[in-house]
């Protein structure tokens, strides 16, 4: 997998200006996270991170250079200011090159199924996502599904979709169900709407309403 750049510097504690003073200075604070230490505060600029983000995924692995210290890290989470929507802090997690880690990928359908071109039938993605065990080295972009062979009412489960030698699916054959990921469905057919009564040639509905209303009994006056 593809890995990107970017660069970041400490951030201090006592004299560092507020979160609202680094961004107008054009910098984005961060935290880095890491296992057995404590989280590293941090600062990046914000055009390089806007740049990086146009190229990432959650998935994507980065190489963090803390003023020289390189560090492997993923994307933790993101923070965005209600109003603007612009992103105004970030945190990373340092990843262990040497440790496998559980992470969803999301799934991408290739070719075009029988069913949905000739029959007219409809493509459902039930899972978007799948979870899989792997080396942060062996992180797929996608896990691709090709669905040329599908017609009407076949479907695509779990236990049928490979994701390569090295790497598996977080899937316990024996204490989970075996859980569709795509199905074509048949079609589904519009309802005609019920024609309405047609009318004597002739006549229409203000027609018979005067008609009703001159057949109907005078009420007596009352006394």
């Amino acid at each position: 997998m593809e890995t990107n750049e970017l660069n970041a510097k400490n951030r201090g504690i006592a004299s560092t200006p507020s979160p609202k003073a680094l961004r107008r200075s054009g910098l984005m604070p961060a935290v880095l996270y890491g296992q057995g230490r404590a989280p590293l505060t941090l600062t990046v600029d914000m055009n390089e991170f806007k740049n990086l983000l146009n190229h990432v995924t959650s998935q994507s692995l980065i190489h963090l250079s803390i003023e020289g210290t390189p560090k492997t890290v993923m994307i933790k989470d993101l923070q965005r200011h209600p109003v603007s929507r612009k992103f105004i802090h970030a945190d990373f997690y340092e990843v262990d090159m040497t440790k496998e880690i559980h992470l969803n990928i999301p799934v991408e359908v290739v070719g075009e199924s029988r069913g949905v071109v000739e029959d007219d039938g409809v493509l459902q993605i039930i899972r978007r996502e799948l979870e899989v065990i792997c080396l942060p080295g062996n992180i797929p972009e996608t896990i691709e599904i090709d669905i040329s062979d599908l017609g009407i009412g076949d479907s695509i489960h779990i236990s049928e979709i490979s994701v390569g030698e090295d790497v598996a699916l977080a899937w316990d054959a024996e204490e989970e169900s075996d859980y569709t990921i795509i199905a074509i469905a048949a079609p589904t057919l519009e309802e005609e709407p019920e024609e309405e009564e047609e009318l004597e040639e002739g006549e229409t509905a203000g027609e018979e309403a005067a008609e009703g209303a001159e057949e109907a009994p005078e009420e007596p006056a009352e006394e």
